[in-house]
């Protein structure tokens, strides 16, 4: 993973940024549970390299921050 955050209005919510190993595509997965288990959320980040979880919404923990790298530019 490169970036973990917490949700600060529901702390067993965590989410987690990375990379696959197998071919190196962008990867974002949420927890429930303190980050014991990850599920892996399957979105379309329109051709994004790399993906960093930039912050959570402090009232609504559904709500997550995220910045991706597209080509030159985030």
């Amino acid at each position: 993973f490169t970036t973990l955050d917490v949700a600060p209005s529901r702390r067993a919510r965590v989410y987690a940024a990375g990379r696959s190993e197998q071919d190196q595509g962008p990867r974002f997965f949420r927890s429930d549970d303190e980050g014991a288990t990850l599920e892996r959320v399957e979105t379309d980040f329109f051709g994004a390299q790399e993906l960093w979880v930039s912050g959570v919404s402090p009232a609504d923990p559904d709500t997550v921050f995220v910045r991706a790298v597209r080509g030159l530019g985030t």
